[in-house]
């Protein structure tokens, strides 16, 4: 086992949080599955990398000695997912007991998002994104008039970004997008590829709602951001990104991997961040992708330096932590960094 449970990294924890994950953990009614094979390679080679998560929680955790994917090894069923996320999820991750849409939290996902509509999503686009939450991301679409649907099991999320916004947010899963949503320019996966049980098939299934240019865009955490001491947004430590609401890690040449399989063309993957076309041309191309494979036993090897890091973060003001150390990411990877501005920022096309 890689990370020791002893002398694992965990995060502050607030009463509610402890108070919760304790009941989750002691919850006779949460059943789990096991994953046999990979969901990539179908390789039954593991290494055991993990016994908990982040907060604690029993999460076995491996690594897939074939392709690289990590994923955890006992994952929630359908019905103790639903069940999870309806009475647990947001209690134990952002610790507070219930949803306040008021609160500065959820204020700052809406602030924070306002400008960022791609340069090529044009007036006419239709645009949809599964895990919409309150609709933050789709906020800056419907104040440029564009079409827009978002779809999320959170009915209080839905309800006040359809009320405070206006904004076109519905309830409902896989079946409610595959049924309502045709002819869809942009679908947006936001932190949201991680979550799920089964990615190949949910992304394969949502292939017919695009239109016949349409393109995908999706963000996960990535173990590329951590090997430059960041992890998109989050932690720059492998120990401080494993959740048991995470079935999988993905790096670069995993997440290409899963999109190839789907049945996508990837035209841009940078760390956690990925744009493919729906329906590509010629598939036989896609296996010649070049990415590289994060050996995963780098990033533990800079566990001697991890507690005083982790202090320099805690303690360096966020906005100058995030200026220099999230940003050298991208100064490693200035040509990928280079295609990513000028498709997002300058809508030209590659």
């Amino acid at each position: 086992m890689l990370i020791s449970s002893e002398k694992q990294l965990l995060i502050n924890l607030n009463k509610i949080q402890i108070f919760y994950i304790d009941k989750f953990i002691k919850d006779l009614f949460i059943k789990y599955h096991e994953i046999q094979y990979c969901i990539l390679c179908n390789g039954s080679d593991n290494e055991f990398i993990a016994e908990k998560d982040q907060y604690g929680i029993p999460c076995p955790t491996v690594r897939c000695r074939d392709c690289g994917l990590i994923f955890s090894k006992k994952q929630l069923t359908n019905e103790s997912m639903i069940r999870f996320y309806d009475k647990y999820y947001r209690r134990i991750y952002e610790g507070v007991d219930g949803v306040d849409m008021t609160h500065q939290f959820y204020q700052k996902l809406y602030d924070g998002w306002v400008s960022k509509v791609p340069k090529f999503i044009k007036k006419n686009s239709y645009v949809v994104e599964f895990g919409c939450g309150g609709g933050w991301n789709l906020l800056p679409f419907l104040r440029k008039g564009i079409k827009h649907a978002g779809y999320d099991y959170d009915s209080k999320m839905i309800d006040y970004g359809k009320k405070k916004y206006g904004l076109n947010l519905f309830y409902g899963g896989l079946e409610e997008v595959t049924s309502n949503c045709k002819s869809v320019d942009y679908f947006i996966l936001s932190q949201v590829v991680e979550h799920l049980s089964d990615p190949v098939y949910f992304l394969n299934k949502i292939r017919s709602c695009f239109s016949h240019n349409g393109l995908i865009c999706i963000t996960v955490p990535s173990l590329n951001y951590m090997e430059y001491f960041g992890g998109n947004s989050t932690h720059f430590d492998i120990e401080l990104n494993l959740q048991n609401a995470h079935n999988f890690t993905f790096d670069e040449c995993t997440l290409n991997a899963l999109l190839c399989k789907a049945g996508y063309e990837p035209i841009l993957i940078l760390g956690g961040y990925a744009i493919a076309r729906a329906f590509p041309e010629n598939i036989s191309k896609l296996n010649k992708t070049k990415t590289k494979c994060i050996d995963f036993k780098s990033l533990v090897k800079i566990k001697k330096s991890t507690k005083l890091k982790y202090l320099i973060n805690k303690k360096i003001p966020k906005l100058l932590y995030n200026f220099f150390m999230l940003r050298s990411f991208y100064f490693f990877n200035p040509v990928k960094s280079l295609r990513y501005l000028i498709i997002n920022r300058l809508g030209f096309w590659l």
